[in-house]
């Protein structure tokens, strides 16, 4: 797995993060969020996301299925004086297009790799 995240125009992205579900990789996203927010001072935040099964879990606006990953964003969102969750349509989401373009760039080298 892999995440991204985009503050303030700059991609934040950590790969690596062994395999797991797309809604546990969501997951990870929101808290890799909150972590670029912290690093960069940021207080007050809108962390937006295109899974709408996880923002609607993370807002408490339906029951969490993973109530280890709900602790810990809640534990990490309490120490920022605001959090907000916004859903996004796919096509939006500027962090997953930074993903889908990083994933076209790793395969175009590993292939160039591959030919040599």
């Amino acid at each position: 797995m892999q995440v991204a995240a985009v503050a303030r125009g700059v991609v934040h992205h950590v790969a690596g993060l062994g395999h797991g579900t797309s809604e546990q990789a969501e997951w990870m996203a929101l808290l890799h969020g909150l972590r670029v927010a912290d690093a960069i001072g940021e207080r007050d935040i809108v962390l937006l996301g295109d899974a709408a099964g996880v923002i609607a879990q993370a807002s408490g606006s339906v029951k969490c299925r993973n109530s280890a990953c709900l602790e810990q964003f809640q534990k990490h969102a309490a120490t920022f004086d605001r959090v907000r969750l916004r859903y996004i349509r796919r096509n939006q989401n500027l962090a997953g297009i930074a993903l889908a373009k990083l994933s076209v760039l790793a395969l175009a080298e590993r292939d160039q790799r591959d030919r040599l």
